[in-house]
């Protein structure tokens, strides 16, 4: 499988570049739920990640998570350099794009021993991504009123294309979610996974976050009530 995909990949990089490549180094680094990470390295010792679909679980797309990462990107916030995207799926099978590698370290999922240093500079830098000024980089017309209706209905509409009959259970609670969500203040980019396991750090601060693919315009609340019931809530005071 792995020198199938080292050539196609291979000869891909070469017409992104506008020049032949030579990939001396490829190893599978990490798999998520909804991302396969492979591990690049060309014979002129540039080093790369391709960020690979994996069916298209929940319902999310490569081209969306790039276009967030580009955005981010050039609004300041920490996340990996991305280079190309591949969207259609014909070159590997599924759609993937390809970033930079960051040396650092990845904080594991149920890794208890971040530092506080460490743990400010994360809740710090996720405050600045949701108070950053993302219009002039990303077009939208969500509102306040509307943000966390439209994300309800977004994840409800990926339910109704995947289930052959309806589940009586997920449309009472998407209808008990319209029914009490209140309008958030303000519209910022939600990175919409995050916490220890999807950042890469030095040990005092964040390098860059990583799993862009839930990322969204809505309520920043979206992020906190995450990070305080799942991963913040085993590595954070």
């Amino acid at each position: 499988m792995s020198d199938v995909l080292r050539s196609s990949l291979q000869d891909w990089l070469s017409v992104q570049r506008g020049s032949a490549v030579v990939i001396d180094q490829l190893s599978r680094i990490a798999t998520g739920n909804s991302r396969a990470m492979w591990f690049i390295r060309l014979s002129n010792g540039e080093r790369f990640v391709a960020r690979v679909e994996q069916g298209g679980v929940f319902g999310t797309s490569s081209a969306e998570e790039y276009a967030f990462m580009q955005a981010a990107q050039r609004l300041g916030c920490p996340v990996a350099t991305v280079r190309w995207l591949e969207p259609t799926g014909e070159v590997i099978g599924q759609p993937f794009f390809v970033m930079d590698f960051l040396d650092g370290a990845a904080t594991g999922r149920d890794d208890r021993t971040m530092s506080a240093p460490l743990a400010t500079d994360f809740v710090t830098r996720l405050h600045r991504l949701h108070t950053t000024d993302w219009t002039g980089e990303l077009d939208s017309d969500v509102q306040p009123a509307t943000a966390t209706h439209r994300e309800i209905d977004r994840w409800l509409d990926v339910y109704r294309q995947a289930a052959p009959l309806p589940v009586p259970l997920v449309e009472e609670a998407a209808a008990w979610l319209h029914h009490h969500a209140p309008a958030c203040d303000r519209v910022g980019i939600v990175h919409g996974d995050p916490g220890p396991g999807n950042f890469v750090h030095d040990g005092q601060r964040v390098v860059a976050f990583t799993d862009w693919e839930f990322t969204h315009l809505g309520d920043p609340a979206e992020d906190w009530a995450y990070l305080i019931n799942m991963r913040g809530s085993r590595t954070m005071d």
